[in-house]
């Protein structure tokens, strides 16, 4: 699990998706659960979604940060500071490399 080890609960989980839009070079903010799981990115039916997984009844939201960056694209040391590598994807001939914070980022905003 990529977000630290949930402990045992009672509460049932599910798992929900959203659709990653393709902005390059910028981060964007979604919104899940707290405590949510984050469990993979991949694409589906031609664009990116990410699957979390959540204990229902959390009805507080975090915020997601993504990063999307290209091979061979140029980023800034600030900007990539503020995220983790999580996973790289295929779309045709696009190679997308996503990374992510879940939380607020200390010291930044989008």
């Amino acid at each position: 699990m990529r977000y630290g080890e949930r402990g045992r609960t009672d509460n049932k989980l599910v798992i929900h998706k959203q659709t990653i839009s393709i902005l390059v070079g910028a981060i964007q903010q979604l919104s899940v659960p707290a405590g949510s799981l984050i469990l993979d990115y991949q694409v589906q039916g031609g664009v990116i979604q990410v699957w979390y997984e959540f204990e229902l009844g959390h009805s507080t939201m975090v915020p997601l940060q993504v990063f999307i960056q290209a091979t061979g694209h140029e980023t800034s040391p600030a900007m990539r500071s503020r995220v983790n590598y999580a996973t790289t994807v295929q779309m045709g001939d696009e190679v997308w490399h996503i990374f992510d914070h879940l939380g607020k980022v200390e010291g930044g905003g989008d």
